[in-house]
C-alpha cells in the first residue's frame, strides 16, 4: 500500500481528532463543561469518517468483512455533524438543547444503516448527497443556536470562529463534488484532500487556539455569575486611620474606597485614573495626590492590589474550583496573563497556581 505526503498529512489531523476528542472527555479543564462530550462525540466520529474513507481509498475493506461493514456500510457522514450541532445548543445554552426529542436527530443514521443492510446495492451517491444537505441544514441550525443563544458576546464570538471553520469545511467539500471528474475523481479511488486537509487545519486551531478560549470565555461568564450573586467586599489594606476627615484629602480617599467596593472598578482592564478621577469629581492629578497622601502606593499599584485580593478570595472560595486561575484574574481587572502573574507574585511573594495548592492543603 503507497501512502503519499497528501494522506500523510490526512492521517495525521485524523490521529489529531482521535486524541483531542479523547482529551476532551478527560482533561478536567474541559470535563465541567457538559457541551464539551459532544463536540468530543463529533470529532470522534469525523475521525472515523476519515479512516473509513481511507479504508476504502486503498481497498483494505476487501481482506475483511468486519472491516467492509464499518468502511461501506455504516453511513458515518450522516450523523457526524449531529452531536456538533447539539454542541452549539447547549454552548449557547439554547431553550431545546436539554429537550429528550434531540435523539431524532440520529433517525437518518438508523434509516440509512438499515437500508445498507437490506440492500447491498443503495446507490452510495443518494447518501452521500442527502449527508451533505443534512449537514447544510444543521449547519444553518447551528448558527441560529449561537446567535439566539443566552450567552455573553465573547462566548458567541468564539462560538461562531469555531462554526465558522466548520462552515469552511462544508464549502471545501461541497467544491470539491461539483469539480468535473475529469478534472478531480471524487468517487473513484482517491481521498477527497481538500476536506481531510481542511479538517486538518481545523484540529491545529481548534487545539491549540479555538476551544481554549470558548473555555476560556464560558469560565469567565460563569464567574462574573457567581460574583454577580456573591456579596465580595474588597477592603483597601492602606487606608488612613489617624488622620480626621475634615481632611479634604482623606475625605476623597473615603470616596474613592466606596467607589472601588460598590461599583468594583478595579475589575475593568482598562480602567483609568482619568476614570475614578471623573467619577470623584477631582482631577486626575489631585487623585494621584490623595492616593499618595493616604497610602504608601500610586493609582495603578493600588488597583493591582485590589485585584489581588480579589483573586485571593475567589481562589479560596470551593466554588471558583472548576475555573482557570488565568479566567480568574481576567474577572478580576487583569488585561494580559503575563502581567497578573507578576502582580500577583510581587504582592504575595508566591504565583496564583501556588497560593491555589496552599489553600487547597490548609
Amino acid at each position: 500500500m503507497h501512502v503519499n505526503i497528501w494522506e500523510i498529512i490526512v492521517l495525521i489531523g485524523i490521529a489529531q481528532g482521535f486524541v483531542f476528542s479523547f482529551t476532551l472527555l478527560t482533561n478536567k479543564l474541559f470535563k465541567h463543561d457538559k457541551a464539551n462530550k459532544f463536540l468530543s462525540c463529533s470529532l470522534l466520529l469525523l475521525s472515523i469518517t476519515g479512516v473509513a474513507e481511507f479504508i476504502l481509498v486503498h481497498h483494505i475493506h476487501e481482506q475483511s468483512m468486519i472491516l467492509a461493514f464499518v468502511a461501506a456500510d455504516m453511513p458515518w457522514l450522516v450523523i457526524f455533524y449531529v452531536p456538533m450541532f447539539v454542541f452549539f445548543l447547549k454552548s449557547g445554552n439554547h431553550a431545546i438543547s436539554s429537550s429528550k426529542k434531540l435523539w431524532w436527530l440520529a433517525s437518518p443514521f438508523a434509516i440509512f444503516l438499515t437500508l445498507n443492510i437490506l440492500v447491498p446495492n443503495l446507490s452510495i451517491f443518494f447518501q452521500h448527497y442527502f449527508s451533505m444537505a443534512y449537514i447544510v441544514l444543521l449547519c444553518a441550525g447551528s448558527f441560529l443556536a449561537i446567535k439566539l443563544g443566552h450567552i455573553t458576546t465573547d462566548e458567541k464570538n468564539w462560538l461562531f470562529r469555531i462554526w465558522g471553520f466548520n462552515l469552511g469545511i462544508l464549502v471545501v467539500w461541497v467544491i470539491a463534488d461539483l469539480i468535473p471528474d475529469y478534472i478531480y475523481n471524487n468517487f473513484n479511488g482517491e481521498l477527497t484532500y481538500p476536506v481531510w486537509i481542511a479538517y486538518t487545519i481545523f484540529m491545529f486551531w481548534l487545539v491549540f487556539i479555538g476551544l481554549l478560549r470558548l473555555e476560556l470565555s464560558q469560565d469567565k461568564s460563569a464567574i462574573q455569575k457567581i460574583l454577580t450573586d456573591s456579596a465580595y467586599t474588597i477592603q483597601l489594606t492602606h487606608s488612613p486611620t489617624s488622620e480626621s476627615d475634615d481632611n479634604p484629602l482623606v475625605s476623597y480617599f473615603h470616596q474613592f474606597e466606596t467607589l472601588m467596593s460598590n461599583e468594583k472598578l478595579y475589575r475593568n482592564p482598562d480602567l483609568s485614573r482619568e476614570d475614578v478621577a471623573s467619577k470623584i469629581g477631582i482631577s486626575p492629578s489631585y487623585l494621584s495626590k490623595v492616593i499618595n497622601s493616604s497610602t504608601d502606593r500610586n493609582f495603578t499599584s493600588l488597583i493591582n492590589s485590589l485585584r489581588v485580593s480579589e483573586v485571593k478570595k475567589m481562589l479560596q472560595d470551593p466554588a471558583f474550583n472548576p475555573y482557570s486561575i488565568w479566567a480568574i484574574g481576567m474577572e478580576a481587572g487583569f488585561k494580559s496573563k503575563s502581567s497578573f502573574f507578576d502582580v500577583f507574585k510581587k504582592e504575595t511573594g508566591i504565583t496564583p497556581n501556588q497560593y491555589k495548592m496552599l489553600t487547597e492543603e490548609s
